[in-house]
């Protein structure tokens, strides 16, 4: 498409987490088979960062344009949904996979920490699919409220920011036997590590979250050979 050779397009361009601006960068190349979207809605990550000071274009981030280019096998028309509710349609793929994987049989008990996008529709799911309780713990703030008026969860654990350690041994004592099925979904590397301590013997643990690469478990390996942890 040479007649878009030279033109400029607005992008969120960020320089650091919480630093971005607005700038003007060129248009990508558009291939033969591609096709050059103009943009109405998109969702936006936690982790869609610069990298030295770069934007990210991929066929998720570059989304944070006026436009951007897309494979054209890979482009779906979007029925009998808002532009806002398509947002939510990989989130909700997210979590139609991972309730796939854990195929919970009716009647669990459900710890889920976290209260983002994909969590919060993971847990309606759950309930819809059966689970007898769905316990939802999760820093205080807007998600909280958001999950209290989905009705996400049947009971709310909203944490305070500063000093949680107390609230997280109510929740053990409230429940010293565990959960049926745990779901560490905050991407948040000390909760992954603690997140096994809160499973019900011969429970499961699925870790949804999303984290950086170079975060690590420490998980003692005589605890899942003996509470048969899944």
């Amino acid at each position: 498409m040479t007649e878009l050779t030279g033109k400029t397009m607005k992008a969120l361009w960020y320089n650091a987490p919480e630093q971005f601006e607005i700038r003007e960068v060129p248009i990508p190349e558009v291939g033969d088979d591609d096709v050059l979207l103009k943009v109405h809605c998109c969702g936006l990550s936690r982790l869609q960062i610069a990298e030295d000071g770069k934007p990210i274009f991929t066929q998720v981030f570059a989304a944070q344009t006026n436009t951007f280019i897309i494979q054209q096998k890979k482009l779906y028309k979007v029925k009998n949904l808002s532009d806002e509710e398509a947002t939510l349609l990989e989130p909700a793929a997210c979590a139609v996979h991972g309730l796939d994987k854990l195929n919970p049989p009716v009647g669990v008990e459900v710890l889920l920490l976290g209260a983002g996008p994909t969590g919060l529709i993971l847990a309606q799911l759950l309930k819809l699919n059966g689970a007898s309780r769905v316990v939802i713990a999760a820093n205080k703030g807007i998600k909280m409220d958001i999950a209290k008026q989905l009705d996400a969860g049947d009971e709310y654990i909203e944490l305070d920011r500063q000093n949680p350690e107390g609230q997280w041994q109510s929740l053990k004592e409230n429940n010293p036997y565990g959960f049926d099925v745990v779901v560490e979904a905050t991407g948040v590397e000390k909760l992954a590590n603690e997140s096994i301590n809160y499973v019900r013997r011969g429970g499961t643990l699925m870790i949804y979250g999303v984290y950086e690469n170079k975060a690590l478990v420490h998980w003692p390996p005589s605890k899942i050979f003996g509470d048969e942890i899944k």
